[in-house]
C-alpha cells in the first residue's frame, strides 16, 4: 500500500480528490506536514482540522514508497516494551550522503539551532536517534549513521514505541533519502544487555519481536523469522567490525580524536551553512 492508503487506514485522516483531479488531505494533527514532504496547507479550521493540497508531482512521487505490513496489523509486539534494544545493520552510503543524513536528523540541530529546526529540510528523528554532533551525549558519538558512511547501531529507542510510529519515522528518511538499505531487528527486550555487547547472537535473536526492513523505496514490516534471517544476512555482509555499533564505541575512544571524532566545529558549521544560513551569527548567539 502506499503512505496515503496507510494513513486512511490506519490514522485519523481523510484524503480525498476533487473533480478536477486535486488531492487533499484533512487532519486534526500538524505531523502530517513533515510525512506528507510537499503538501501545502490551504485551510486550518483550528479545532476542527487542518486541510492540505497535495500536487499531483507530489502525489505521484509519495505514491512511489510502498508499505508492507506482515501479520496482523491490530499487533504491535513492542507497544508495552519501554526502550525496546535493536541492532540496525545497512548498506553503507557514501560520505556526502552521510553528511546530508546528519545536517538534516542530528538532534543537536534541533535542540540548539532554532533556524534549522523550523528549516523546512530539517527532519529530525523520533525513536532511532543520532546524536554524533553533541559533545555532551552520553555515549559521545551515539547514532545510526556514521559520519563516513556506515549504517548502524546497537541502541534502543525512545519510551513506549509503536509500529505506526516505526513507520512513519522510516517513511520521512526514506522519501527523503531514497538511497537508504536496512534492517532493523528491534527486540522485547528492555534497554538490552547494557554492560555487555558481547552477547552472542543467538541470544539476541532470541528477543527478536519485530522487523524494519528499508529497501528500494519500501518499508516492510517483518515477522520475527524473517527479520532475524535478514539481520543474519545484513550482519555478515556490513557488521564488521562488530565493536563499532556498541553504544559506547565512540564514548570509549573518545580521546583519540584523530581516529574516532566524526563531528568538529567545522563539521557542525557545514551542517549549518548547508541550510543557507550564517554559521558565524549563530554560533556566537550560541
Amino acid at each position: 500500500m502506499t503512505i496515503f492508503d496507510y494513513l486512511k487506514k490506519n490514522c485519523e485522516v481523510a484524503i480525498y480528490t476533487d473533480e478536477y483531479g486535486n488531492t487533499y488531505m484533512e487532519t486534526k494533527e500538524w505531523e502530517y506536514e513533515k510525512i506528507i514532504s510537499g503538501a501545502i496547507e490551504i485551510s486550518n479550521k483550528a479545532d476542527d482540522a487542518i486541510v492540505w493540497l497535495i500536487p499531483e508531482v507530489v502525489y505521484e512521487k509519495h505514491s512511489e514508497i510502498e508499505i508492507a505490513i506482515a501479520g496482523d496489523e491490530s499487533v504491535d509486539p513492542v507497544r508495552n516494551v519501554r526502550r525496546p534494544y535493536y541492532r540496525m545493520r545497512g548498506v553503507p552510503v557514501t560520505a556526502e550522503q552521510a553528511f546530508d543524513i546528519i545536517r538534516r536528523t542530528d538532534r543537536f540541530l534541533n535542540f540548539y539551532v532554532s533556524a534549522v529546526r523550523s528549516h523546512e529540510d530539517y527532519i529530525g528523528c523520533m525513536n532511532f536517534e543520532n546524536c554524533l554532533i553533541q559533545k555532551n551525549h552520553y555515549p559521545t558519538g551515539y547514532g545510526w549513521i556514521r559520519a563516513d558512511g556506515t549504517i548502524g547501531a546497537n541502541a534502543t529507542t525512545q519510551k513506549y514505541p509503536t509500529v505506526r510510529e516505526f513507520i512513519e519515522e522510516w517513511y520521512k528518511l526514506l522519501y527523503a533519502f531514497p538511497y537508504l538499505n536496512l534492517i532493523i531487528a528491534v527486540t522485547g527486550w528492555n534497554e538490552g544487555p547494557w554492560g555487555d555487547e558481547t552477547v552472542s547472537e543467538e541470544e539476541f535473536c532470541k528477543e527478536v519481536a519485530v522487523g524494519i526492513y528499508v529497501h528500494d523505496r519500501k518499508i516492510e514490516i517483518l515477522n520475527p523469522p524473517n527479520t532475524i534471517a535478514k539481520y543474519k544476512e545484513y550482519n555478515k555482509r556490513y557488521g564488521t567490525p562488530p565493536e563499532k555499533f556498541e553504544r559506547e564505541y565512540y564514548e570509549k575512544h573518545k580521546y583519540e580524536r584523530y581516529k574516532t571524532e566524526q563531528a568538529n566545529p567545522a563539521y557542525l558549521r557545514k551542517c549549518i551553512e548547508a541550510y543557507g544560513l550564517d554559521a558565524d551569527k549563530i554560533l556566537k548567539r550560541g
